[in-house]
């Protein structure tokens, strides 16, 4: 059966959240796929999160993120959306999360076209007040040194 949409994830049907929005900065790779499982795990209530697919961006912003799950007993897919909304903004490195949850009786079910972009603009604005520190922090340090 196709992944879908729907209010409650019934036990036994897998889950996968794809994420749609949120800031991420994290240049030195400080936070990695275990520890995001670990969080998730301290987070997740009626729900178990099996696997992280993760594809970084420039910088450690990241590019794509699909949280894979799977229900142990009926839960609504709103609460597993908002559980995994705390858990990844409970890291410093990131914030503003936002995700889409979806149901499926397989985990080999292929995922609807569109589900895999998170980019937004206010990454790229985090990225760019990032540079302006950065150099403005050289010319300090040029500054200081002459």
């Amino acid at each position: 059966m196709a992944w879908r949409i729907t209010d409650v994830a019934t036990a036994g049907e897998y889950t996968v959240a794809t994420l749609t929005g949120g800031i991420w900065i994290d240049p030195f790779g400080s936070v990695g796929v275990a520890d995001m499982m670990a969080r998730l795990g301290q987070y997740a209530n009626g729900w178990t999160p099996l696997h992280i697919e993760w594809v970084h961006g420039l910088f450690g912003i990241g590019e794509s993120m699909k949280i894979f799950g799977r229900a142990e007993s009926p839960v609504p897919t709103d609460a597993i959306r908002n559980q995994i909304i705390e858990a990844l903004n409970s890291f410093w490195v990131m914030a503003a999360t936002d995700c889409q949850v979806m149901v499926s009786d397989s985990l080999s079910t292929v995922l609807p076209a569109g589900a895999e972009s998170w980019s937004s603009s206010l990454q790229f604005v985090a990225l760019a007040i990032i540079a302006v520190a950065v150099v403005w922090g050289i010319s300090q340090i040029r500054e200081v040194l002459e």
